[in-house]
C-alpha cells in the first residue's frame, strides 16, 4: 500500500500520535492513509430535504455559493425575496450586509458546532501549540449530539497536505436508515474531569437543565415572590417631584420624542408628530412591551488567556458562557474580569479613542526582602479602532499588541510625548502621581509573590535575578472619570526587548548594571 515516495510506514511516523489521541482504531489506519492519498472523500454529495413532488436536486458546497451569488447578482434591481437554505445565512449576511442581529445570532450559535484543535508551527521552549477553531461544512455541522452516539469524529491534521480533515469513523453498528450522532463533549478535558461533563454539555443541552424531582406545591407567600429578584428601586419622592416639574415645562409644540421596541402602534400614529429615537435617555416616552429594567452598568464581559502563550494568541474576549466553556478545550486557560471603562487615548493618525496599555520593564535583584527596580522608560501598546463593548470579536479594537504582524497597525510612541497628549486629553490626570501608582501596584504584586516559600511563592537564591515585563493598564475609578486606577495585566519572565533597544541605546547596559553590577543609575531605574 503506498502513494509515490510517501508510502504508510511515514505516514505513521508522522501521525501515529495523532491516530492514537483521537481514539482511531489501528485496523482504520490504513484505510484512511488511502482515503487522504488519493482524496476520496466520504462526505455525502447531496443532501436530503424535504420529500415532495419535485426531484431531489443534489449540489455541492461550491454549487450552491455559485448558484446564490448568481441569484443575489441578477436580483439587484429586485425587491423579490431570495429562497436561502439556512445552512448559508453566514455568507449572505457578509454579502448582503445584514443587521448585527442576525450577525449576532450566528455568532453565538456557531458554539454548538466550532471544534479545535492544535497545531505546534515551530518548536517554542515555553510556549504550546496555536489552537485552530474551525466550523465543519453543512454535512458535518448536521450530526447531532447524543450520550449514547454511534459515530466518532476527529480532527486530523494531514503534514503531506498541510491542511485538517475531520475523520469520522463508527463506534458501534448502526442500522439502515439510523440516523448518525455524536458526543460533543467527548473530548480531553471531560475525559480528565468526567465530573464536569453536565456543565461542558450546557453549549448544547442548556435548555434541558432543570430540576427533575417531585415538587411539593404549598400555598406562596410573601418571600416567594421576593426570592431570586432584588426589589423596584424607584425615584425617591424628592426625585419624582423634580420630574413632575419638567414634564409640565415640555416643549408640546415640537414632535414627541418616542423610544420603543415595536412599532405596530407608532406606525399607525397620523396627527400626532413624533420622532424615533435610538437612545432612550433623550426619549419623552418609552413605549415598550418588555419591562423596562436600568441595571446598575455592571458588565458581564471577560477576557480568556491560555495559561501559557503571549503576544495574544488564543485570547477572546467574551460575555457568552458558551464560548467560554468550550475555550477550554484547546488548553488550560485563565479568565480575568475584562476592563470595561479604560482610561482611552486619542490616535492622531485615524481620530479614533482607542484603549493602550504600558509595558515596564521590573529587575528583581533579591527577595525577602524584596529589593526591586523599574526602568523609568516605558512603552505604549495602542489598540487601532475606536473603544466600544459592542463588538467583542473585534481585535483591532480589544487587543494592543501587534508588533509581530502588521507593522502598518503600529503606534509608535515615546514616553514624553504620551505624557504630554495623555494629560491634554484628560486634564484631571497628572502623570507623577499616576506613575507613583503603578509603582505601589508593581511593588504590591512582587510582595504578594515573594512572601511565601516555593511552592506558593518565589524562592529565595542569592545568586538569582530576574527581569519582567509587566503590563499594566488604566481605568477610571467611577464613572465621572475624575480619578485614574492604575490595574496589572500580567508579569511575564524575559520579555521581548527589541523595542526597548531600539528606542533607548542605554538600556542594554542598564539592564546589566542594575542586575549584575549594583551600578543603580537613578535617571534610569527606580526602587519600588
Amino acid at each position: 500500500m503506498e502513494f509515490g515516495d510517501y508510502r504508510f510506514e511515514h505516514f505513521l511516523h508522522g501521525h501515529k500520535d495523532q491516530l492514537e489521541a483521537g481514539g482511531i482504531p489501528p485496523e482504520l489506519w490504513g484505510s484512511l492513509y488511502s482515503k487522504l492519498m488519493q482524496q476520496a472523500d466520504d462526505e455525502c454529495v447531496f443532501v436530503d430535504h424535504e420529500s415532495d413532488s419535485d426531484q431531489d436536486v443534489t449540489t455541492t458546497d461550491e454549487q450552491e455559493r455559485l448558484k446564490v451569488e448568481e441569484k443575489l447578482q441578477s436580483s439587484s434591481d429586485s425587491t423579490a425575496d431570495i429562497p436561502r437554505p439556512e445552512s448559508i445565512d453566514a455568507r449572505l449576511c457578509y454579502v448582503v450586509k445584514e443587521n448585527d442581529t442576525v450577525v449576532d445570532e450566528i455568532l453565538r450559535k456557531m458554539w454548538q458546532y466550532i471544534q479545535t484543535y492544535t497545531v505546534r508551527f515551530k518548536p517554542e521552549i515555553d510556549e504550546e501549540g496555536m489552537p485552530v477553531w474551525y466550523i465543519m461544512d453543512e454535512f458535518g455541522v448536521r450530526i447531532s449530539h447524543s450520550d449514547t452516539p454511534n459515530v466518532r469524529v476527529v480532527p486530523l491534521y494531514f503534514i503531506p497536505h498541510n491542511a485538517a480533515y475531520s475523520v469520522v469513523f463508527l463506534t458501534k453498528e448502526i442500522a439502515d436508515g439510523e440516523e448518525i450522532c455524536r458526543d460533543y463533549a467527548d473530548n480531553a478535558l471531560a475525559r480528565r474531569q468526567p465530573d464536569w461533563r453536565r456543565f461542558l454539555l450546557v453549549p448544547w443541552l442548556e435548555k434541558e437543565f432543570e430540576l427533575k424531582e417531585e415538587i411539593q406545591r404549598h400555598p406562596p407567600d410573601e418571600n416567594f415572590f421576593i426570592s431570586g429578584r432584588s426589589l423596584d428601586m424607584l425615584p425617591s419622592e424628592a426625585a419624582q417631584q423634580v420630574a413632575a416639574e419638567a414634564i409640565k415645562k415640555r416643549d408640546l409644540s415640537r414632535p414627541l420624542r418616542i423610544y420603543a421596541d415595536g412599532l405596530q402602534m407608532i406606525e399607525s400614529l397620523s396627527e400626532v408628530k413624533y420622532e424615533e429615537v435610538s437612545n432612550w435617555r433623550i426619549a419623552d416616552v418609552l413605549w415598550l412591551k418588555r419591562h423596562f429594567r436600568e441595571y446598575e452598568g455592571l458588565e458581564n464581559i471577560w477576557i480568556i488567556k491560555p495559561w501559557n502563550l503571549a503576544r495574544g494568541m488564543d485570547m477572546f474576549v467574551s460575555d457568552d458562557i458558551r464560548q467560554i466553556i468550550r475555550l477550554t478545550e484547546s488548553g488550560p486557560k485563565i479568565a480575568c474580569k475584562y476592563i470595561e471603562h479604560p482610561v482611552l487615548f486619542p490616535r492622531t493618525d485615524n481620530h479614533c479613542m482607542v484603549k493602550f496599555d504600558l509595558r515596564y520593564i521590573v529587575f528583581v535583584n533579591q527577595v525577602r526582602p524584596l529589593r526591586a527596580y523599574v526602568y523609568n522608560n516605558f512603552w505604549i501598546r495602542f489598540a487601532i479602532n475606536e473603544f466600544s463593548l459592542h463588538r467583542l470579536d473585534d481585535i483591532d479594537t480589544h487587543f494592543t499588541v501587534f508588533n509581530y504582524g502588521d507593522d502598518d497597525k503600529v503606534l509608535q510612541m515615546k514616553c514624553p510625548d504620551f505624557i504630554k497628549q495623555i494629560e491634554a486629553a484628560h486634564p484631571c490626570i497628572k502623570w507623577s502621581t499616576v506613575q507613583k501608582q503603578i509603582n505601589q501596584v508593581l511593588r504590591s504584586a512582587l510582595d504578594a509573590a515573594c512572601k511565601w516559600d516555593p511552592p506558593r511563592g518565589m524562592a529565595k537564591n542569592v545568586q538569582s535575578r530576574a527581569m519582567y515585563g509587566a503590563d499594566v493598564m488604566l481605568q477610571w475609578a467611577g464613572k465621572e472619570e475624575k480619578e485614574v486606577q492604575p490595574t496589572l495585566l500580567e508579569f511575564n519572565f524575559m520579555p521581548d526587548c527589541e523595542r526597548a533597544i531600539d528606542y533607548y541605546p542605554e538600556f542594554a547596559d542598564t539592564v546589566f548594571r542594575t542586575l549584575f553590577m549594583n551600578e543603580i543609575n537613578t535617571k534610569l531605574v527606580t526602587e519600588i
